[in-house]
């Protein structure tokens, strides 16, 4: 699938813009949520699949004007 999901390794994107002193997270809910995301998939509550698949389902327009950590949950 050649989406806005997957722009990895596209060419011509220019370089990646980042901030000096760039804070690891903006919000202090985004530290659980980093925080939970490898226990519960290891305890089964999602796949890789799922994930990814949640993603997907988004709009595009949506998917890039989001943050990392407010993309939507993977569907059980």
């Amino acid at each position: 699938m050649n989406g806005v999901f997957d722009l990895g390794g596209t060419d011509g994107l220019g370089p990646v813009v980042t901030e000096e002193n760039e804070p690891v997270f903006r919000a202090e809910w985004e530290k659980a949520a980093f925080a939970m995301f490898a226990p519960s998939f290891r305890a089964g509550l999602f796949g890789v699949d799922q994930f990814r698949h949640g993603i997907e389902k988004m709009d595009p327009a949506e998917y890039l004007l989001s943050n990392y950590y407010a993309r939507p949950r993977p569907s059980r």
